[in-house]
């Protein structure tokens, strides 16, 4: 049998040949130029036709092997992994909405792609159009057109980062298993699992940022008791003194925008009567809220980390909220995303794993 090497010519000057022949060949196979089944020509014929060593598609065939795109037999040879073809036909998605901020998304979900694609499986990262305020429960708030295509192409899982209804509600309809990530709400229909953030573990290390910077009193603020609940218990057992500022819009939120004025209201208020309600510091529960108090506080001379220390609970870093750099807890997306993608394999394979939960890093600034 005569093989045509031709598309498989490696480039010396381009780094590791191995790793490079292994990733010709996985294009070959999820392109369908090598079929499930086919034998591969030997080591020696790849070799003799590439004009390399006999270890580099050696260690090729072994890469693939473990990743299960070959089989490999001892004295057989490779052949393209029916078990893995099977997998390619399985699709995950990566489903979210576009509110502004999505490019900080992006090395999660790149990250989870790769993983996903590192075990065998379809991925597609769907992103859907908002129009207006997502807070009014509005189909017409959404263009779906991305999901419908993707549901057509057939999907088997979806990992969804967006809480509405009206986005996960094609999925129910498709019977597509999908699980969210936790964004305050009190219950995700149709949702196999939520990942949630672990409260406990951000309170110890908050509690232990904060003893760090001699820290006595500080101050939590935030929409009604989402931020109280998590911490208050942790700070009163650290001996740390803490009150509560609530920044109320009277429901759930509408806009990162109003949640900005609420907070630049309240503490102009708070402020217009003096300064000696100040704490050591404060900790607000997303950076848009620290934006509109920090605009405050910067009008009425309170500078930081001076006159009070800032940190914050990072909302996926829409954009840079002050002239510095904000001390803070933020998502951490890498980590997140092999986490994620493990727990979809496991899905896939037939399993039923607990979600792990979506872990924050603690993030040095200047303002504490």
């Amino acid at each position: 049998m005569t093989h045509d090497f031709s598309g498989f010519r490696l480039d010396r000057s381009s780094g590791d040949l191995a790793i490079q022949l292994a990733k010709r060949i996985e294009v070959a196979v999820n392109g369908g130029e090598l079929r499930p089944g086919e034998r591969l020509p030997t080591v020696a014929q790849w070799a003799d036709a590439l004009g390399v060593s006999v270890f580099v598609p050696r260690r090729a065939m072994e890469m693939l092997a473990k990743r299960g795109v070959l089989d490999v037999k001892r004295h057989v040879g490779a052949s393209v992994s029916w078990q893995y073809a099977q997998q390619q036909r399985k699709k995950v998605i990566y489903l979210s909405v576009d509110r502004g901020d999505i490019w900080a998304r992006s090395v999660f979900s790149f990250r989870l792609g790769e993983e996903l694609r590192k075990a065998g499986y379809g991925y597609e990262r769907v992103i859907i159009a908002a129009h207006g305020s997502i807070g009014r429960h509005s189909a017409q708030n959404f263009s779906m057109a991305p999901l419908d295509d993707a549901l057509r192409g057939g999907v088997s899982f979806a990992w969804v980062e967006c809480s509405s209804e009206w986005v996960t509600e094609p999925l129910r309809e498709a019977g597509v298993p999908f699980a969210v990530a936790d964004s305050g709400c009190d219950s995700y229909p149709g949702a196999v699992d939520v990942f949630r953030t672990d409260g406990a573990k951000l309170a110890s290390a908050l509690v232990a940022r904060l003893k760090a910077a001699h820290v006595s009193t500080v101050a939590l603020v935030g929409p009604g008791p989402e931020i109280t609940d998590h911490f208050s218990s942790h700070l009163y057992a650290s001996g740390i003194g803490f009150r509560k500022i609530n920044i109320d819009l009277g429901g759930r939120p509408r806009s990162c925008v109003q949640w900005q004025r609420q907070a630049m209201k309240t503490f102009d208020e708070l402020l217009s009567r003096g300064r000696k309600w100040l704490p050591d510091a404060l900790f607000f529960s997303d950076d848009g809220i620290a934006s509109g108090a920090l605009l405050a506080m910067s009008r009425h001379g309170v500078e930081t980390p001076r006159d009070v220390k800032v940190i914050t609970m990072s909302n996926k870093g829409q954009e840079p909220v002050y002239f510095r750099q904000l001390a803070r807890f933020e998502n951490d997306p890498e980590r997140n995303a092999v986490n994620v993608a493990r727990y979809i394999v496991a899905r896939l394979r037939g399993r039923s794993p607990r979600p792990p939960d979506l872990s924050r890093r603690f993030v040095a600034g200047d303002t504490l």
